[in-house]
């Protein structure tokens, strides 16, 4: 199955250098769609200032059910801002999303966090792909 990719293009987030490339910014394996608990993605990229521009999803294991729902934030408990939202459903996955996305991000960390979980086991990977701003 092959990842299904969301976003928005550079000029939509602002000035983005065009020198600058697209690159794995946050990724989250093995993510328990079943959990409502907040699933910390681990930041691969150098730097402080970021900016969304797609996230890419695969499912591991398992089927995500119909109610299956919940965002990505920059800090727990669904705080910070919102690159998915909270009524984001996740029931196909890959998945399209809508992004939410500020021009610049400078949070140390990214949460999954879902608001209603899967009735059934399913484990997927996240990828957040953006810029680099610094």
């Amino acid at each position: 199955m092959r990842p299904r990719q969301i976003g928005i293009t550079a000029a939509s987030i602002g000035a983005v250098p065009a020198s600058r490339a697209v690159q794995l910014l946050w990724e989250l394996r093995n993510a328990n769609m079943q959990s409502t608990s907040d699933q910390a993605f681990t930041k691969v990229f150098t730097g402080t200032n970021w900016a969304a521009a797609s996230i890419q999803s695969k499912l591991v294991s398992g089927t995500v059910t119909v109610l299956t729902a919940g965002g990505i934030y920059t800090a727990a408990s669904k705080a910070g801002n919102a690159l998915v939202s909270a009524a984001q459903l996740w029931t196909t996955i890959p998945l399209l999303a809508t992004l939410a996305l500020p021009t610049q991000q400078t949070s140390g960390q990214l949460y999954l966090s879902l608001t209603v979980g899967s009735l059934s086991a399913s484990v997927a990977d996240l990828f957040v792909f953006g810029y680099v701003l610094d």
